[in-house]
């Protein structure tokens, strides 16, 4: 097995430093690691300097002029990898030092598409935080019942226990599926969308869940996924989810992710001025529980706003 390590980075050279050591310091190191990059300053030779003594792994270096983007980014070094397994890791996290041993381990005896295993949190110093860690993990149903080989690859993607990152997946299987086909679709939910079309592109698609930490997922205030106001990965993701087979929406883990999500979902329709698509879902049974709670009040009246807005500016010829 020769794994391809891919980090998309932007502007983050401090965080991606520590990414990269993590990904050479790996108990089983990989065959080449590929950064590709959309700062506005490309990374100069110190960068990499305390990297190229004595490290046989091969580091690729892929500045990006003009910018791809986080999606395309990363289509682009799925397309570059040249190893017969890739393992993608936001600059901003970090891999655990045996994360590629314990994901390369189940393949040696079943024939698998993609392994994962659980993810720490840690803060903006690397500090791990064990109670939001086994939260995380337990609502993504990554736990000891799950271990193993996944019965169900949608129902496993749907409700995010194949993570945005830091599993090991087959490489031309990640090249077949594309990030830029995830893009498309899911736009800034790309990460969660491209597990999805893997599992639905793949009907016999073959999942793993380590049941041992490999990964540390960095909550960061620089994060584009919690910090971007025009951010519609919630609306996408539902919306998707909600147009697959009935069957999938019967798993009480996916009645619980369309739950849990509709409120976000709502939130993006309304920024997005989607009114009625807004008030549609605030009156769907995933959301009819909230109606009467404070949030779920100005949810209501904020689409009921957006629909007005949109009446008047129809009307006056401005919209």
């Amino acid at each position: 097995m020769k794994v391809s390590i891919l980090i998309p980075t932007y502007n983050r050279a401090d965080l991606l430093k520590k990414c990269l050591q993590s990904c050479t310091d790996q108990t089983l190191p990989p065959y080449e690691i590929l950064i590709g990059d959309d700062s506005s300053q490309p990374l100069d030779s110190d960068f990499f300097s305390e990297f190229d003594s004595g490290n046989p792994i091969k580091i690729r270096y892929l500045p990006n002029n003009p910018a791809l983007g986080q999606g395309l980014n990363v289509d682009r070094l799925i397309r570059e990898a040249s190893g017969t397994h890739i393992c993608l890791i936001h600059d901003d996290d970090l891999l655990q030092k045996n994360a590629l041993e314990d994901l390369s381990k189940p393949f040696e005896n079943n024939r698998l598409d993609a392994s994962y295993g659980k993810q720490y949190i840690i803060d903006e110093k690397g500090v791990i935080d064990k109670k939001s860690s086994s939260t995380l993990n337990e609502d993504y149903y990554r736990s000891d019942i799950y271990e193993g080989l996944q019965n169900d690859p949608v129902i496993s993607t749907v409700v995010s226990q194949f993570p945005n990152n830091g599993y090991l997946i087959d490489a031309e299987l990640a090249k077949t599926t594309g990030y830029a086909k995830a893009l498309s679709l899911f736009q800034d939910a790309c990460d969660y969308g491209f597990g999805v079309l893997l599992a639905e592109n793949k009907p016999d698609l073959r999942l793993y869940f380590v049941n041992e930490y490999t990964a540390c997922y960095r909550l960061s205030k620089n994060s584009v996924a919690r910090n971007n106001k025009a951010n519609n990965a919630a609306f996408n993701s539902f919306t998707y989810v909600l147009d697959l087979d009935q069957k999938i929406h019967s798993d009480p883990r996916v009645k619980k992710w369309l739950k849990t999500t509709a409120p976000a979902a709502i939130g993006n329709a309304i920024n997005l001025h989607k009114g009625l698509t807004a008030l549609k879902w605030c009156f769907s049974k995933y959301h009819l529980s909230y109606i009467r709670t404070p949030g779920g009040l100005k949810r209501f009246c904020l689409s009921l706003s957006v629909i007005l807005g949109n009446i008047f500016l129809r009307n006056t010829g401005k919209s």
